[in-house]
């Protein structure tokens, strides 16, 4: 359990250093990160952020402001990640 709350903690350090940076270029903006992650990268993105469900393709988390949008690879290619 040690070692995934290092990985979480690891990873939300780096999401709020980007946000923070993100924030800087438009202070007064509506600002979005997007990852589109093949397979492998979205189940440990999931993971990290407790999302058990396997049928998530697509999930957000709010860091300081900034919408961080994870999504599965090819989702935008389909009428699901259009909605």
């Amino acid at each position: 359990m040690a070692k995934n709350n290092k990985g979480i903690n690891q990873l939300v350090e780096k999401l709020a250093i980007l946000s923070d940076t993100v924030d800087k270029f438009y202070p007064n903006g509506k600002k979005m990160v997007v990852f589109e992650l093949n397979e492998t990268e979205f189940k440990d993105a999931k993971i990290q952020f407790g999302m058990m469900d396997n049928t998530v393709k697509r999930f957000n988390v709010d860091m300081s402001g900034v919408e961080i949008i994870f999504i599965e690879d090819g989702l935008l290619n389909t009428e699901e990640g259009k909605t």
